[in-house]
């Protein structure tokens, strides 16, 4: 039996559908961090999310983008806010950030010593040098 169901992702894609199963939802390559139910509350024009998930229990919102905000005040301490690009990779599924400023090897060492994630060097990119988190 269909029932309206929703689930969020690593990389925070909100996704909903009348589907038997949560992972029903799943696209190849998604990494769900929790889901429920939800129905639509017409006289506030609002979508209300309820219980949780059999598939993957309930969502885990902090999750999202607290990755993300380490990794930003890393470079942030470190070189000043020099981010161009930091976004996760549903390809790669892993965390990609390039820099407006290229950075001699050894710095780049410097700064992947103080992430509290794994990051690996990633070349160069457009803007300045890259980096790559799997998580």
């Amino acid at each position: 039996m269909t029932l309206p169901k929703f689930i969020i992702t690593m990389d925070g894609v909100f996704r909903l559908g009348m589907v038997n199963q949560h992972k029903d939802l799943l696209k190849p390559g998604d990494q769900c961090i929790g889901g429920g139910y939800y129905h639509f509350d017409y006289t506030t024009n609002r979508i209300l999310l309820d219980r949780e998930s059999y598939d993957f229990g309930r969502p885990k919102w902090h999750l999202i983008w607290r990755t993300q905000d380490e990794i930003r005040t890393v470079v942030n301490a470190v070189l000043g806010e020099s981010i161009w690009n930091l976004s996760y990779n549903e390809r790669r599924m892993a965390i990609e950030l390039e820099l407006t400023q290229y950075l001699e090897e050894e710095d780049a060492d410097a700064l992947i010593n103080q992430f509290p994630i794994p990051a690996d060097y990633d070349g160069i990119g457009s803007k300045g040098t890259k980096f790559v988190f799997y998580i």
